[in-house]
């Protein structure tokens, strides 16, 4: 319809939005949001633009962030932490297995997500109880020398 329609009058297939989204790449995200299903609607445009040689608006592939390479710690397999959705203690697996094979209602992506950004370490396990252990002072010393 509209695409089409601005498509005939020249229109630029790789305009961009304030935040750089190009048509193409608005298209795309809208066509698979989350775990919904497909829009038909969405992926025709997003055809239609790439046809036109509409892109997502990527860098290319030899861009090197300046900033350097984003590295996320990896997640130890027995790691638990404490899930605000139903208040149980889970292991990244367990997580997975739970929210997204069981109930399906997540991506792995988006576990892993939560688990690294919003699940709380267990109380007993936190790393503010984790105290070094100090020698015992002997009668009449300090800690302060």
């Amino acid at each position: 319809g509209l695409v089409r329609f601005l498509l005939e009058r020249r229109a630029e297939v790789d305009a961009k939005t304030a935040a750089g989204q190009t048509p193409r790449w608005l298209a795309h995200s809208n066509a698979r949001p989350g775990l919904g299903g497909v829009s038909q609607a969405h992926a025709e445009i997003e055809v239609l633009l790439e046809a036109r040689g509409g892109t997502l608006g990527l860098p290319p592939e030899s861009w090197q962030n300046p900033r350097g390479p984003r590295s996320m710690d990896a997640i130890q397999p027995e790691e638990i932490r404490c899930c605000h959705e139903d208040g149980r203690r889970y292991t990244l697996g367990q997580l997975v297995q739970t929210y997204t094979h069981e109930k399906h209602l997540y991506t792995q992506e988006e576990c892993e997500d939560y688990f690294r950004r919003e699940m709380q370490r267990p109380p007993d396990e936190h790393s503010a109880w984790q105290l070094p252990v100090v020698a015992m002072l002997q009668p009449g010393a300090s800690k302060y020398g």
